[in-house]
């Protein structure tokens, strides 16, 4: 279970922290929706856009890691 207070690096994107609004949904054929077990949706501080990205390339990362203001890991702001 990704922990959506927690923030990650993600694999190929490793410079910027990201946080995690949750599993992805999918539907099923007869229209059941359920959550993706491998997929979470995942949006970079400072962003808003939501990119899907696979849980095995997180990375969970400490909130003193990174710049709150911009996402970067290792700002000095």
């Amino acid at each position: 279970m990704i922990d959506t207070d927690r923030y990650y690096k993600v694999a190929d994107m490793p410079g910027v922290a990201w946080y995690t609004l949750g599993p992805v949904k999918v539907r099923d054929e007869d229209g059941i929706e359920y959550d993706d077990e491998n997929m979470v949706q995942m949006v970079m501080v400072g962003d808003d856009h939501i990119h899907h990205v696979d849980k095995a390339d997180l990375e969970e990362i400490d909130e003193d890691e990174f710049c709150h203001g911009c996402g970067q890991i290792g700002c000095g702001h």
